[in-house]
């Protein structure tokens, strides 16, 4: 897989509906720690977020409302990939 492409493990920088840049990593539930820079998988976000390419996009529709995710930078892949 491209190290541009999200996974599991990877530390990325996206923004939500053109908002503030935002750097996280993609983490499994179990290693989900909250106020640590961490998106769990167990979110439409962190799901939306799995398998995108630098610069790809995804709309999460929730009711009432929808957002745009969009990847910018993937910083690191995760260790077991290098």
């Amino acid at each position: 897989m491209p190290d541009n492409v999200v996974r599991i493990g990877s530390r990325l920088v996206f923004t939500i509906d053109d908002g503030w840049p935002q750097e996280r990593r993609l983490v499994h539930q179990r290693h989900y720690v909250p106020g640590q820079n961490c998106q769990t998988i167990a979110s439409f976000r962190g799901i939306a977020m799995l398998g995108l390419a630098e610069g790809g996009q995804a709309e999460i529709r929730y009711p009432g409302r929808t957002e745009t995710i969009e990847i910018h930078k993937v910083l690191s892949r995760p260790e077991s990939q290098k």
